[in-house]
């Protein structure tokens, strides 16, 4: 036991050997982080304008469509966000578009464009962070949001969204998310010695910062799986999903339950958007998105209508435009997804989010007629 307690092989050399271990184990296993909910039929598109994205997986790029846009002549925007329906593409084919390109195509001809950002599972939390930051950068005709009854369930914010300047919009238009526990911790608390330690490490003198950094840098640039931790992080953390589905029985057709914390924290977002868009007297446009209507759906009956119902109603008090396009698609542009189960490696499931570019170009022309409407 002594040998156990302070041996290095035990405390330093096993923990390492280990964890190289486990990265080679997932090294023929692993994609990118953002396409492992999509499955493999389905591509994610992120269109351009030449050099210039008009569709942002990462505030980050904001900078790179400002560009592109004052070079277009700074036209007005029509800003839509979303998750992966928006960016996923079923069963692509090149040369076929998304409903952003598809949009952007059709506005050209009246000095208007449209930009999208949008997410893997993206929840109303992390759309409404979205808003707040990029509604004051760009000039914005109106804002178009879905809200995914799934995406109610979730409840984290990403670390793509915890910039320095989304949380200076967020700090300045805190009115927004005072009440919102789960963004007020992540952008308005002071965290102290967090913020130190964070600065120490990136900009510290100090052996140990210098060192870590030097350390990090280098296994960067000529390791590839160090470069790749956050897909290798994806990819265990989707293998514990797979693991977990497989125990409890779960499938694509699963009925998925309210979950009562989360669902309030993301409607008091859905809330604070509507007053955000009235307050900055900008037209917002929320929809209920298309999903399949040949199948039974994966939600409890009472409580998906009472969500539409309560969204509708909202809206309808504050002024913002609501639609219902969930039956906005037919059968046949849907597409299927990867098992959600470790014993279904060769099998598919019914994919409830994510169509084919004719569901894109059918959401593409029916988001413009409502635009048209909008003023």
């Amino acid at each position: 036991m002594r040998f156990l307690k302070f041996s290095p092989v035990f405390h330093v050399l096993l923990p390492i050997a280990s964890g190289i271990f486990l990265l080679y184990a997932f090294r023929n296993k692993v994609g990118t982080a953002e396409d492992i909910g999509l499955g493999k039929d389905t591509y994610r598109y992120y269109p351009y304008a030449g050099k210039y994205p008009i569709h942002l997986k990462s505030p980050r790029q904001l900078s790179q469509f400002t560009i592109g846009w004052k070079q277009r002549g700074e036209d007005s925007v029509y800003l839509w966000l979303g998750n992966s329906q928006l960016h996923g593409i079923n069963q692509y084919s090149p040369g076929q578009v998304n409903a952003v390109e598809a949009l952007q195509q059709q506005l050209q001809p009246y000095n208007t464009e449209v930009m999208g950002a949008s997410y893997p599972n993206a929840n109303m939390q992390e759309l409404l962070v979205s808003a707040l930051y990029f509604v004051p950068l760009l000039k914005v005709k109106a804002l178009i949001v879905p809200v995914f009854f799934d995406d109610m369930r979730e409840d984290n914010i990403r670390q793509a969204l915890q910039l320095p300047g989304v949380a200076a919009a967020v700090k300045e238009r805190r009115i927004y998310v005072d009440s919102i526990q789960n963004i007020a911790a992540k952008f308005l608390q002071e965290t102290g010695e967090k913020d130190d330690a964070v600065a120490a490490y990136t900009t510290g003198s100090s052996p140990q910062a210098v060192t870590e950094r030097w350390l990090n840098r280098t296994l960067r640039d000529n390791w590839q799986i160090w470069k790749k931790r956050p897909d290798y992080r994806g990819a265990a953390f989707n293998f514990l999903y797979l693991c977990r589905n497989q125990l409890l029985g779960i499938h694509a057709g699963t009925v998925r339950h309210v979950i009562p914390g989360v669902y309030r924290q993301n409607y008091m977002a859905i809330s604070a958007l509507l007053q955000f868009c009235r307050d900055q007297n900008i037209p917002l446009v929320i929809y209920i998105p298309p999903i399949r209507n040949d199948i039974p759906l994966p939600y409890n009956s009472n409580d998906y209508s009472k969500f539409k119902n309560d969204i509708e109603r909202d809206c309808r008090a504050e002024g913002a435009r609501f639609i219902n396009l969930e039956n906005l698609l037919p059968p046949g542009v849907w597409g299927s997804k990867s098992a959600t189960r470790l014993n279904g490696k060769d099998m598919e499931e019914i994919d409830f989010m994510h169509f084919r570019a004719q569901g894109h170009q059918l959401l593409a022309d029916t988001m413009f007629k409502i635009l048209q409407a909008v003023r």
